[in-house]
């Protein structure tokens, strides 16, 4: 993994995706390392941040790796913000914005870059724009009216996975960066929490290591659980399939 990590997966993308003429990432490539979409995704300049930011923390200082890592930043400040704070989802390849939409995935992405940056770099300023940008995320979340829902809840009621499991690497990463660890930590408390209540059906355990059939024909195993958990679907509905075990 190691060895396919550094000398092939990450030395393609640093030979190819590099844009020294507009700033930031191109990540929609052929497998020669052609451009064949040049739009630019907020979140994905953010995890390549990251992800070289990490990479210069954990594996090796590699001048070259926060370098890079610091030109991902450059893009996301310089045009990665709507002028009401908010992030888009997506611009042109100069920048230019293109769409913005109801989550909060591109602040996230850009937190965890911002994070591991400060850590990497030891810069304090961007340290603390990565938790005010947190407190920001928490609070569109926290604030009704501020994220359009993406079902009417007046219609059908539903809660999903994905914001507290991403808050909850977000707020782990913010705390390896040394920002605000008390509070990341209760954070994550509460969103463990948050997902115990959601997926507090029956006490069941599900294995995950190929395919499952639950009334319907399921390609990926995480769709099993998620099928379950959406449709609420009761044991005597999901007892004759020997993949699920119950607990008790």
């Amino acid at each position: 993994y190691k060895h396919g990590l550094l000398n092939d997966t990450v030395p393609f993308w640093m030979n190819n995706c590099i844009d020294n003429v507009y700033g930031g990432f191109n990540f929609c490539l052929d497998r020669k390392g052609n451009v064949i979409d040049n739009d630019k995704g907020i979140w994905t300049q953010g995890r390549f941040t990251w992800l070289l930011s990490t990479l210069y923390l954990t594996v090796e200082k590699r001048e070259e790796w926060l370098s890079t890592a610091k030109h991902g930043i450059d893009f996301i400040k310089k045009y990665g913000f709507d002028n009401d704070g908010k992030m888009f989802f997506s611009v042109t390849q100069d920048g230019k914005p293109l769409r913005k939409r109801r989550y909060i995935f591109s602040e996230t992405f850009t937190i965890v870059a911002f994070a591991a940056y400060s850590k990497a770099a030891n810069d304090k300023k961007i340290a603390n724009e990565a938790f005010d940008l947190f407190k920001k995320v928490l609070w569109y979340l926290s604030e009704p009216g501020l994220l359009e829902p993406k079902i009417n809840p007046s219609t059908r009621t539903m809660k999903g996975l994905a914001v507290p499991m991403i808050l909850i690497v977000t707020a782990q990463i913010l705390r390896e960066s040394n920002i605000e660890s008390d509070f990341c930590t209760n954070i994550i408390d509460q969103m463990i929490k948050e997902i115990h209540g959601i997926i507090n059906i029956d006490p069941i355990q599900i294995k995950l290591s190929e395919p499952k059939i639950i009334g319907t024909v399921v390609k990926r195993p995480i769709h099993a659980f998620l099928e379950l958990v959406r449709n609420a679907a009761v044991p005597t509905e999901v007892k004759k399939h020997k993949e699920i075990v119950f607990l008790k």
